[in-house]
């Protein structure tokens, strides 16, 4: 099973990619590509991507024309090669075991998108070792998904893994202007995929205040 890790941005929070990048030195399993998949990057932030993460190919796109999230997402699909594809934006920080325990969640038989848990604002991530806990999705009337068991943790939507052919296939609508993630995993339930969850929050949420748009 094969992963990418695809980086979203555009030319005003790329500043946060520095930021980023540490956490990504450090994650315990590295995924078989990153990309980033960007909009409205100047030349002189072009210039400042590297080749690669840690030894790991980066693969980097850029439309000229401004993308929000939904687009972004679309266009670093398009470009992936491998089974699953996992979406990051750019000033958010990783759970040190992020891509380690998405790996987990793909051994699951039925596996066929991930999300999971996050904090709100820069705190200390919880210690975790194996094995992890993770359940499914059930169906719910809202536009957001909800954890399952009824429990006081989150899902972040924009944080997705998910089959790399079934974002190719039904795609991120990119007519509306906000919560093109909240919709694209609703439609993930509606054409009945299988969602895993885990209650581990494996991101710090840190949303620019410039940020085209938040989704």
């Amino acid at each position: 099973m094969k992963l990418s890790f695809c980086i979203t941005c555009w030319d005003g929070d790329f500043k946060f990619f520095n930021r980023l990048l540490p956490h990504l030195n450090s994650q315990t399993k590295l995924p078989d590509q990153f990309i980033i998949s960007s909009s409205t990057l100047s030349l002189e932030q072009i210039k400042s991507i590297p080749t690669e993460i840690k030894g790991i190919p980066l693969k980097f796109i850029n439309s000229k024309e401004p993308l929000y999230a939904g687009g972004a997402r679309n266009q670093g699909a398009e470009n992936c090669q491998t089974d699953f594809i996992t979406f990051f934006d750019i000033d958010d920080i990783p759970h040190p075991k992020k891509i380690e325990i998405t790996y987990q969640s793909l051994n699951l038989e039925r596996t066929e998108a991930f999300v999971h848990n996050f904090n709100r604002g820069n705190k200390d991530f919880e210690n975790c070792d194996p094995p992890y806990h993770f359940d499914f999705i059930k169906k719910t009337e809202s536009i957001y998904l909800r954890p399952p068991n009824n429990s006081f943790s989150e899902v972040h939507h924009g944080h997705l893994t998910v089959k790399t052919d079934i974002v190719n296939s039904i795609g991120y609508n990119i007519e509306i202007r906000r919560a093109q993630d909240s919709y694209f995993c609703m439609d993930l339930m509606r054409n009945k995929f299988n969602i895993a969850y885990s209650p581990i929050s494996l991101i710090n949420y840190l949303p620019s205040t410039i940020s085209r748009e938040s989704l």
